[in-house]
């Protein structure tokens, strides 16, 4: 501090020196004294910070003495550690020398402290004005050069770029939760390498043992047969020109001259596959055209339709990519016109080729499900399995046509099945007046009609459940259900347990953790009693406590004690204050994160209490606690399950089909086929399509699937780091902090009617 001190008054001094230099240049008086009563006033400024800080560092120096006495006494059967030379941190300036052990610090008080002194005479010269400054600016350019802002830019860009990677180990519910998020957790979570040697070969052992769902979903069905096209059926784009030069040099059969060209029937196009002949370019020739092909080669017959159109294999991978991308007709046809190529197909083509695709992409999945679910059966060791369920609809605000419920497995992490809902139809809603020939019209439409359910939006997720747990014994391979792990936003457990599927046995709910700590958070956002004085809890604390909430249910599985203890004591920590503290729930022992039960197990003075809470606030709070741990909900909460498989699944499937548009039921079942595929054995999924349509996958294909794969394994690999994970949290915590910063800075902007 001091040294920040005598920079910026050693700067104004200089600057006004300057200043004053300029104004005696152009003629202005300068009074002197004035200049040098500012010297003075600030001079006995410092001194009198100078004095005030050596009392205080007498202090601090007593006190130190004192608390290294005692750490002395209780570490003598240790190993001594080598001290280091610590100075007053009024006292020191850093020095520009390079010793043997590095830069170290060099006393400069007995240098500044004679300068300043002579300031206090009456008869103090110009000379001791100019050395107090140019030995104040002398003792600031000493000081450490400062890494370059390029060398900055780059760690901050690559953070842990040339730094050894910790070793690969399994996730621990303590790891979701930053240090300093934890109620007092202690300064070092780390094995001392001095005091205790880590263990590498339990480090090594969890690295050997952690797989990753995707990798271990991905495995299950590497042992498959992948049919791909030789590698001549790659497709290229080629401009017509370019094909021409490569004909010229061929010599004409018929006129024997080398005026060979290639040439577009525009006529006969069908979609993407161009008509090409390949003709001479002399008016005397008498052939019009040598040889002719279609740039692409058809389907197998058995998946011909009759349209010309629907039977070239480059319309259907157009269809399929356009699919895969979430893209409708209007943007292939945007993306072909940018590329320079004609409009892929009519829309009605683009529709008919779409309805194959969805019976390709439904055969495909029912396929792979049925496979996952002898997988599953395997895996758990009997019929009866443990799944989460969760709903996602294709529009926001519950005002959406379509719903798609999913079922995962807990113990596989694969995709068994799922079910899609449709309340509106299309065709039905312009065919509702037709009279007579309405009921004549209906029944030729039923079979093909998109609308399969009555019910509103937020009855879509109960009704999929039933639909899903009603057919579960119908499978290939019967499953029972008897496990129910759901975000309890809805009435699907109610109106499984209702339809009372398996007779006489039971089926057990359990809570997704995730929501369940949510459920904290949203109801201390909500809080009802008024708080005196105009407090409020603030988004921090109330992030903190979720998190404190979230721990103590994920460190504690397999007790309900445990963990309702655990909740409490989080509680009452952040409530207890130096007049009142409560820290009887608070785990014991030298490794607590309570730091006055660590304080009190290493025989250190207690130390003074941060309350998170004040009295009105946990006082108000205290029945959302109640309510929280209740036994009934922690029971649920036992096996510390989450719902993140199923949200994933979710985000896969709105982005093969995404939500700023509408779209039909078949749409949405074909983008949830193809999501439920790539979830469940990756990239692929989409060669089974392809597969299943009469087109042999292109090599490029296969070798991109096999690189995106390896991609995702990695990524979710480095992911489970301890680097990344504390990277996330950092950057999720700077994130918070910044948009409250600009929120108090910038005052209320926008609210609706307000300004």
């Amino acid at each position: 501090m001091i040294l920040r001190y005598v920079k910026m008054k050693a700067d104004w001094w200089t600057n006004t020196a300057h200043y004053n230099r300029e104004r005696i240049r152009r003629g202005a008086t300068v009074d002197k004294t004035v200049c040098k009563k500012n010297l003075g006033r600030l001079t006995r400024l410092y001194l009198k910070a100078e004095q005030e800080r050596q009392h205080n560092y007498l202090k601090w120096a007593a006190v130190t003495r004192e608390m290294r006495e005692s750490r002395e006494k209780r570490r003598s059967s240790r190993r001594p550690v080598a001290k280091t030379t610590r100075w007053p941190p009024f006292a020191i300036v850093p020095a520009c020398c390079e010793g043997p052990r590095g830069r170290h610090w060099t006393a400069v008080r007995s240098t500044l402290l004679p300068l300043l002194s002579l300031r206090q005479k009456s008869e103090a010269s110009d000379v001791a004005i100019e050395l107090f400054c140019v030995s104040l600016h002398f003792c600031v350019m000493t000081s450490p050069k400062k890494c370059s802002s390029d060398n900055r830019k780059f760690r901050t860009r690559h953070k842990y770029r040339g730094k050894r990677r910790r070793t690969l180990r399994k996730a621990t519910a303590n790891d979701d939760v930053a240090p300093d998020q934890r109620p007092d957790a202690p300064t070092s979570d780390r094995p001392n390498t001095v005091t205790e040697p880590r263990d590498s070969g339990c480090e090594i052992a969890a690295a050997v043992e952690f797989v990753s769902a995707s990798q271990r979903k991905i495995g299950f069905f590497e042992s498959e047969r992948r049919p791909v096209d030789a590698a001549t059926a790659n497709t290229l784009l080629c401009e017509i020109d370019a094909l021409t030069a490569l004909v010229a040099g061929a010599q004409c059969p018929t006129y024997r001259e080398r005026k060979l060209g290639v040439r577009e029937a525009a006529g006969k196009r069908k979609g993407l596959s161009a008509f090409l002949e390949l003709c001479c370019q002399n008016s005397d020739c008498p052939e019009s055209a040598l040889s002719f092909t279609h740039t692409s080669r058809r389907t197998s017959a058995r998946f011909d339709s009759g349209s010309l159109r629907d039977s070239f294999a480059v319309n259907v991978k157009a269809v399929l990519a356009a699919r895969a991308i979430g893209a409708g007709h209007d943007q292939l046809s945007r993306f072909c016109a940018i590329l320079g190529l004609p409009s892929p197909m009519h829309h009605k083509t683009f529709t008919g080729i779409s309805k194959k695709l969805h019976g390709a992409a439904m055969t495909a999945v029912s396929k792979n499900l049925h496979q996952a679910r002898n997988i599953t059966k395997d895996a758990v060791g009997g019929s009866d399995v443990p799944v989460m369920f969760d709903g996602t609809w294709q529009k926001r605000g519950h005002r959406s046509h379509n719903g798609v419920g999913t079922v995962v497995s807990l113990d596989t992490g694969l995709c068994l099945d799922f079910e899609v809902l449709s309340n509106y139809c299309h065709a039905c809603s312009i065919h509702r007046d037709l009279g007579e020939d309405e009921e004549i019209w209906r029944a030729f439409h039923l079979p093909v009609c998109q609308k399969n359910t009555d019910c509103s939006s937020h009855a879509m997720e109960p009704a999929a459940a039933v639909n899903i747990w009603q057919r579960t014994l119908s499978y290939e391979t019967p499953l029972r259900f008897t496990s129910f792990l759901s975000d309890g936003d809805s009435k699907a457990f109610t109106a499984v347990c209702e339809a009372n599927v398996y007779c006489d046995t039971p089926i057990d709910k359990e809570e997704c953790t995730n929501h369940v700590a949510k459920r904290l958070g949203t109801a201390l956002r909500k809080l009802a009693t008024p708080l005196p004085r105009g407090e409020k809890l603030k988004d921090a604390t109330i992030i903190k406590l979720q998190t404190y909430y979230k721990i103590a249910i994920t460190s504690n599985k397999d007790s309900v004690r445990n963990m309702y203890t655990a909740i409490w004591a989080s509680y009452f920590h952040c409530c207890s204050s130096d007049g009142a503290s409560s820290h009887n729930f608070c785990p014991a022992g030298p490794n607590s994160w309570c730091k006055h039960k660590r304080a009190e197990a290493l025989g250190e003075p207690a130390p003074r209490h941060t309350p998170l809470l004040t009295k009105a606030q946990g006082l108000a709070i205290m029945p959302i606690y109640k309510r929280l741990t209740e036994e009934k909900l922690l029971i649920r909460c036992l096996h510390g399950k989450t719902q993140n498989a199923a949200e994933s699944l979710n985000s896969k499937i709105w982005l093969l089909c995404p939500k700023t548009k509408f779209a039909s039921r078949t749409t949405v079942e074909t983008a949830t086929a193809l999501a439920v595929l790539w979830y469940n054995e990756g990239h692929r999924g989409f060669e089974k399509v392809l597969e299943g349509i009469g087109i042999l996958p292109s090599q490029d294909l296969a070798t991109h699937g096999d690189h995106c794969d390896v991609m995702r394994i990695r990524k979710v690999n480095l992911k489970q780091t301890a680097e990344a994970r504390a990277h996330r949290r950092n950057t999720a915590k700077r994130a918070r902090v910044e948009d409250t910063d600009r929120k108090s800075r910038e005052g209320p902007s926008y609210g609706a009617g307000d300004f």
